[in-house]
């Protein structure tokens, strides 16, 4: 009998431990929901500040550009103004003139078109000699460089005559290398006779 109540006493002790286990289990969880509450709020009114700053800046910033575009366009005005009053002013002053002026400017342009003609055609016959001395030395350049291609594709496609010209130019090497020790001997000879007497 006494077996039996101790397992139920220790049932009920493990029981009541599961039960406060649960219990804290459950205040954590409200603790935790209470703090995510919080945050919700601090980040809604943090989103809405940062919102609201968002939306000054660019209220500022449209401020600011519409102010910059009438500024330029008062300026642009009183420019637009000022040059008229200018060119006015200067359009008086020079009527009396006018006549003078274009006279002057009829003499002058003719004496410079003349002197650009003279000059234009002086340049273009130096242009004109240059580039026919270019062109010449061009044409000796492409005639050489086609001779020398012909002559490159003959000896590649006469064999014979290849081997002959090599065989000759062979040849022509040797005797002059000989005839070259002919002279330094004779030389040598000489100078020796010429110590003896």
């Amino acid at each position: 009998g006494n077996e039996g109540k101790d397992v139920k006493s220790k049932l009920t002790a493990e029981r009541k431990r599961m039960i406060e286990e649960e219990r804290a289990a459950e205040e954590r969880r409200h603790e935790l929901e209470k703090v995510m509450g919080r945050a919700k709020v601090g980040e809604e009114r943090k989103r809405r500040r940062e919102a609201a700053e968002r939306a000054e800046a660019a209220r500022q910033l449209y401020e600011k550009v519409r102010r910059e575009k009438m500024e330029k366009k008062a300026s642009a005005d009183l420019q637009r103004l000022y040059r008229g009053h200018l060119g006015r002013k200067a359009a008086r002053r020079w009527a009396m003139k006018k006549a003078e002026l274009e006279a002057m400017n009829a003499l002058m342009n003719a004496s410079a078109i003349t002197m650009q003609r003279v000059f234009r055609g002086y340049v273009g016959k130096l242009r004109a000699s240059v580039v026919r001395a270019e062109m010449a030395d061009f044409i000796a350049m492409i005639r050489m460089e086609e001779a020398a291609a012909d002559e490159e594709e003959y000896w590649r496609t006469h064999t014979f005559a290849r081997i002959k010209r090599d065989i000759a130019a062979f040849f022509d090497v040797y005797i002059h290398a000989a005839r070259e020790s002919d002279n330094a001997a004779a030389n040598y000879h000489n100078q020796l006779q010429a110590i003896e007497e």
